[in-house]
């Protein structure tokens, strides 16, 4: 919970820098997906506000957090997500998504050693990563949620990407994706009670990582999703389309 992790994410030639993405398991067994919409316009600095939670299928949602979110060659986050199946668990799933995006990936991360040769050691150094997805949704009995990360080894010449799962190491607790830190030291010293307290709550959580964020790229508004044993509802749509 304690890692600040910044990456940026590219949307059609649009740069945010900081995004910021929960995910809470409470203690009921619940879990909360939220997220900042805060895009900013690469080469003029102008911002505006765009949704950052997908809809995989009636009851799964997902998030990302990456330097390659839309790439000019053709790499394309939403695209490979969108192209999952919808057989077997969430966790099967994510396997077959992860095994669709390493070797692409790879090649995208080789792009950028001339480009910005800095962030392309961090990511040689583990210290950022290309890219981190959160998936949550209604699965069996109750919510469920995986958040893999992907990170960068030097193999030879070549760069091979490997991705690790967050552990879930207890019934409940608060994670994240992008620069989700500070937001989740937040809510670890609040309460998250009723649904309105939540959405201050959280929404507060998040304010702060914008607050703190030094690249001026976390903001509002804030989506809040909710998915309990009746499924998904929105708590705070934010940016984000009621669907």
């Amino acid at each position: 919970m304690k890692i600040l992790l910044c990456t940026l994410l590219i949307f059609a030639g649009y740069q945010c820098y900081g995004t910021a993405v929960l995910v809470i398991e409470t203690e009921d067994g619940s879990v909360i997906l939220a997220a900042d919409a805060k895009v900013i316009e690469s080469g003029t600095d102008r911002t505006f506000s765009w949704c950052k939670i997908g809809k995989l299928d009636s009851d799964t949602y997902w998030s990302a957090a990456s330097n390659f979110y839309i790439s000019p060659s053709g790499f394309s986050v939403p695209a490979l997500v969108e192209s999952l199946d919808h057989n077997g668990p969430l966790e099967s799933r994510v396997q077959r998504l992860v095994a669709k995006i390493k070797a692409p990936l790879a090649k995208e991360v080789e792009g950028i050693e001339k480009i910005d040769p800095g962030e392309y050691r961090n990511y040689l150094a583990r210290t950022h990563t290309p890219l981190e997805i959160a998936f949550v949704g209604l699965e069996g009995k109750g919510p469920r949620w995986v958040i893999v990360r992907f990170y960068v080894y030097k193999n030879g010449k070549h760069l091979v990407v490997k991705a690790k799962s967050e552990p879930r190491t207890r019934p409940s607790g608060i994670y994240g994706i992008g620069f989700w830190g500070p937001a989740g030291e937040y809510l670890s010293s609040h309460r998250i009670g009723s649904l309105p307290m939540l959405r201050q709550e959280v929404t507060r959580a998040l304010e702060h990582a914008a607050d703190v964020d030094p690249h001026n790229g976390v903001g509002g508004p804030y989506s809040i999703l909710l998915i309990n044993k009746s499924g998904p509802s929105w708590v705070q749509e934010g940016d984000c389309p009621l669907k």
